[in-house]
């Protein structure tokens, strides 16, 4: 009879970072060093706000600096709770990386487009997107988590 029982659901709100600093318009993918721009700085602060009174078990961040950044600001309502940071939840890693923007336009902005055994395919996101599923979902079962990651992840 006790099978028949499904879990408690467990919550996770996935948040895109805000808009990000990058004068140089590249495609930075996984690069390091690029921050929240004033206005990623305040949607991260509205969206920290919609969070403000929620009871929250966990926040996880991708490594880079623009997720990182953006939890931060979540972390300012939920003090107690430390940072988690996974790999799992970081940027696609393409071949356009450190690119011009503007290199992707014959590609129709797929930065999927450079194939080989290096680069990321829509497939490997969603291979370790799952993998942080269930790990969050053993973790924090019945409990709502934030992660702070990117636009392919979601």
């Amino acid at each position: 009879m006790a099978d028949l029982i499904d879990p408690p659901a467990t919550r996770i709100s996935l948040i895109r970072h805000g808009h990000v600093e990058n004068p140089g318009d590249i495609f930075y993918g996984r690069l390091s060093g690029f921050r929240l721009d004033p206005s990623g700085r305040q949607e991260a602060t509205r969206v920290s706000e919609v969070f403000k009174g929620c009871l929250i078990d966990g926040i996880y961040s991708s490594p880079l600096l623009r997720a990182r950044q953006t939890a931060k600001r979540i972390l300012q309502y939920h003090p107690r709770i430390p940072l988690r940071i996974s790999s799992l939840i970081t940027e696609v890693f393409s071949r356009f990386q450190g690119q011009p923007s503007k290199m992707l336009a014959p590609y129709a902005w797929d930065v999927y487009a450079g194939k080989g055994p290096k680069y990321e395919q829509p497939e490997d996101v969603i291979r370790r997107t799952e993998k942080f599923i269930r790990r969050i979902r053993k973790q924090h079962l019945g409990r709502h988590v934030i992660a702070v990651t990117h636009g392919d992840v979601i």
